[in-house]
């Protein structure tokens, strides 16, 4: 009997060990959900009338992504605190790029699925809904080109890092592709 408890003890040691490098520790997870809910708050404010510096906000409740964006276009972007985009103030006529880190803002990017809704609030008011087509995995070097391929459309792409998992700099780009929902437009007068 000793043996056995002895055995599942240490079983539970190794087992706890491994979980412990597993999971992040628990004040990263306090750390992010405070975040989350301090900018979940700070997208109200900007809903009612605080623009600040930010050009829209990225949502999706499947995936519990709340964004800020700041355009490129405006001035040099803030990424410690925004994801950066091109196009935010012009979405619905073109492509729309919106670039984060993938250990903050575009974390949640590796739960996305093909068919997820996202919710692109820009300054006018509007908010587009788009649903997620596709995502791939390229070479850092190809993602202009990959991009020009599809200019002109009204896609809208996020871009990260890849993999996620990868300490230092990212050998890869994941882009996901997502296209304006139902008819076309992606507006909700939202």
């Amino acid at each position: 009997m000793r043996f056995q408890r002895a055995v599942f003890l240490i079983g539970l040691l190794l087992l706890g060990s491994g979980m412990y490098s597993a999971v992040p520790p628990a004040s990263r997870i306090a750390g992010y959900m405070w975040r989350q809910s301090r900018t979940r708050e700070d997208w109200r404010e900007w809903m009612r009338g605080d623009r600040g510096n930010v050009a829209g906000w990225l949502r999706s409740e499947a995936v519990g992504l709340c964004v800020p964006v700041t355009d490129v276009e405006s001035g040099k972007p803030d990424l410690e605190n925004f994801a950066a985009g091109f196009g935010v103030a012009d979405a619905g006529e073109g492509m729309v790029i919106i670039f984060a880190h993938r250990d903050r803002h575009f974390s949640v990017l590796r739960g996305m699925k093909t068919g997820t809704e996202m919710l692109l609030d820009v300054a006018d008011g509007v908010t587009r809904r788009y649903v997620v087509v596709d995502s791939e995995v390229i070479d850092p070097d190809d993602v202009w080109e990959r991009l020009r391929g599809r200019d002109g459309d009204r896609w809208l792409v996020l871009a990260t890092c890849h993999p996620f998992t990868q300490l230092g700099p990212a050998p890869n780009r994941l882009l996901v592709w997502a296209w304006p929902d139902q008819d076309g437009t992606g507006e909700n007068g939202g």
